[in-house]
This record gives structure tokens, sequence and C-alpha cells, in this order.
């Protein structure tokens, strides 16, 4: 596996670069820059089902499983563009959860905008870094 760090912008748009492949993600796909950006930006923890769920609106039922699995098959299937088996390599599933696997070397342009701001003495944001990317859609 390619061990060179992926740069991730949240900010002003959706896209997940290593070297000279750059995937973007449009804004009509809300659903899954939301996915990849929460999973992103928590990549220290595996996440429930049923907290995506929540995060983008579906509803608790059997039905909201399988919908989340095909949303994470599709943000799989795109990873693969950076490089043949990202996608499953980037995203991990166990015991119910997901996670963006936590070793992956990356630079996070919403992680560098909460230092800047706060290398600059603001102590508090005026929003929850996390949800940067909400701003926009």
């Amino acid at each position: 596996m390619n061990t060179t760090p992926l740069r991730v912008q949240m900010l002003g748009g959706f896209s997940i670069r290593r070297k000279e492949k750059t995937l973007r993600i449009s804004d009509r796909s809300r659903k899954l820059c939301l996915l990849l950006a929460f999973l992103i930006w928590e990549r220290k923890r595996s996440v429930p089902w049923e907290e995506l769920a929540g995060l983008l609106q579906m509803d608790q039922s059997p039905g909201a499983l399988n919908t989340l699995k095909a949303l994470v098959h599709r943000a799989r299937t795109d990873l693969d563009q950076l490089e043949p088996g990202a996608g499953r390599s980037f995203l991990i599933r166990r015991a119910g959860c997901y996670q963006w696997r936590p070793d992956l070397p990356l630079t996070l342009d919403a992680e560098e905008f909460v230092r800047l701001c706060q290398d600059t003495g603001f102590t508090r944001l005026p929003i929850e870094a996390g949800h940067i990317f909400l701003l926009k859609t």
C-alpha cells in the first residue's frame, strides 16, 4: 500500500488527493461528503452505524442500515480511484461500526484551520471544528 500522505480538503468543497490523483466529491453527493468528512474527522474512533444514520438523517430501521451499507460501498468504490483497494483499506467495518483507518497518514485542511486559529490566540472557535464542512452544505 502507498504510504504517501493523503491531502483532505473539507473547506470550500470536498476532495482527497494522493500525489497526482484527486478524488472530488460533488456537492450533489451531500451524504457521501458528510460520511467521508465525519469518518475522517473522527478517525481515532469507531463510529456506530446508528450514529452515522443520525448524522445522515436516516431512521434506525434495517432499511437504513442497508442504505448506509450502499453509501459505504459507493465511498469505497470512489476511493479506489486513488489506488486499487484503497476503499477497503481506508474504510474499516467492525462490530457494527465504521472507521477511517486511524494510522493512515493525512493532512486535513480543517485541522490546519483550527490550529491556525488557536495559534493566533482564539481559544474558542465560533463553531465546533468537526462541523466546518457542514457550513458549506
